[in-house]
């Protein structure tokens, strides 16, 4: 099978997966990940669940914000 490309990254191994959020490595290069998230909002471990139209983008510059202060640390 072969590697998915996003972005212009061709992934890698998954690391991790949560409900809505998916981060991959970069097979090119052992120092970058590519985050894929989606518009899906849950609640009470996943009784209620929605797409809500844009949550994507604003999860992913919450994401990206908190990793760039860790990184700083």
């Amino acid at each position: 099978m072969e590697s998915e490309e996003v972005g212009g990254y061709k992934l890698g191994k998954l690391i991790i997966e949560g409900k809505t959020k998916q981060v991959y490595d970069v097979s090119s290069n052992s120092d970058e990940f590519v985050l894929l998230t989606n518009d899906r909002i849950t609640a009470g471990n996943i009784v209620k669940a929605y797409d809500l139209a844009g949550k994507s983008a604003i999860s992913t510059k919450t994401t990206s914000k908190g990793l760039e202060l860790l990184n700083e640390v």
